[in-house]
Order: structure tokens, then C-alpha cells, then sequence
């Protein structure tokens, strides 16, 4: 279940957007009501989606939201009122933020709410993705960093190095990494 946040400085307002969150299936919303804190709250846990409410007592919801952005993967909305859209709009779209024109029609809040579904889906695919090539390149860099210590330590050519490697993962059935773990552990 995807965890949401919620900034919001009025109560009127929080209540507005839990209930739509909760018909759009978050029914677990935790409330912040201003972004120091919220922010205090995304270095402890992952929130998929933050929705904020402005205006914010003593801060700019813009730069809070910005803020968020740069250094979260939490999909962020804003709602912003509609004299403001245009200029937060067009200074937060770069970041990724959904602006949301208030006041908010609960249809626009929802679609705001699925496209933030889509995108998170989209960046958990991503990370994914990222992980597996991260670990690629994690064997490739043992693989190779063995294989230079066995042309080094035992005069193989580096096909042979890497032929010996094969081999020992298929005879032992290993992964090439485990292996080249072992050659490292053995000559370094």
C-alpha cells in the first residue's frame, strides 16, 4: 500500500483531501502541518505521494514543495490558489510537481492523485531497473578485477582468466561473482 503525506495548515483543507485520498484508495494519510516537519518526516520514511495544501503559515508551499522534490523520490502535488496557478505552475513543472488550481474540484484532485500513481509507478520501475544494473556492473568489476589477478599471479592470457572463471562457477556451481570473490580474497 502506497504511503501518502499530506501538508496542510487548514483543517478544512486536510479533511477535504483525506477524504478524496481515502475514496481513491489511501485510507492511511499522515498529516504534517507545515513543511519543516514534513520534511523531518521523509528523512525517516518513504512516502510515495506528498500533497500540499497552501498556503502554509510562515513558508512558501512552493519552496517547500520544490524543496521535497529535489531530494525525495515522493511524487509531489500542489494545490495552489487559482491566482498564483500560472507562476507556480510554470516555476514548479520542471521538478515534477502536479499543480492543482484551488479552489479544487474533487474530479481534478483525483486525476492528480492517479497520474502520481502512474509516476511512482514509473520510478519503482526505474529503481528496479537500476538495481539490477548496478549489481551487472558490481559482477562485472569483481569478474574483471579477478581476471587481472590471475594473468598477473598465474601468467593466464585474459581469455584463459576468463575461461578458468567460467568454468570454476559451472564446476562448483557458483556465480561468477562468488568466484571472483575468491580469487580476489585469495591474491589481494
Amino acid at each position: 500500500m502506497e504511503q501518502v503525506l499530506l501538508i496542510s495548515a487548514s483543517d478544512k483543507g486536510t479533511e477535504f483531501c483525506r477524504e478524496i485520498l481515502k475514496k481513491q484508495g489511501y485510507p492511511d494519510v499522515f498529516v504534517c502541518k507545515n513543511g519543516a516537519e514534513a520534511k523531518r518526516r521523509l528523512l525517516e520514511h518513504d512516502h510515495d505521494i506528498t500533497v500540499i495544501n497552501s498556503p502554509l503559515r510562515m513558508e512558501s508551499a512552493e519552496s517547500v514543495a520544490i524543496d521535497i522534490a529535489e531530494k525525495n523520490t515522493t511524487q509531489v502535488i500542489l494545490l495552489v490558489k487559482e491566482e498564483h496557478f500560472e507562476k507556480v505552475h510554470h516555476n514548479t513543472r520542471d521538478y515534477g510537481i502536479i499543480t492543482v488550481e484551488k479552489p479544487v474540484r474533487s474530479r481534478d484532485l483525483q486525476m492528480a492523485i492517479d497520474f502520481s500513481h502512474i509516476a511512482q509507478s514509473r520510478i519503482r520501475m526505474m529503481e528496479s531497473e537500476n538495481k539490477k544494473l548496478q549489481k551487472k556492473m558490481n559482477e562485472f568489476k569483481l569478474v574483471s578485477r579477478a581476471k587481472l589477478l590471475l594473468v598477473q599471479n598465474e601468467g593466464l592470457s585474459e581469455e584463459e582468466a576468463h575461461k578458468k572463471i567460467e568454468k570454476s562457477a559451472m564446476d562448483e556451481r557458483l556465480s561468477r561473482e562468488k568466484i571472483a570473490k575468491e580469487i580476489i580474497d585469495r591474491y589481494e
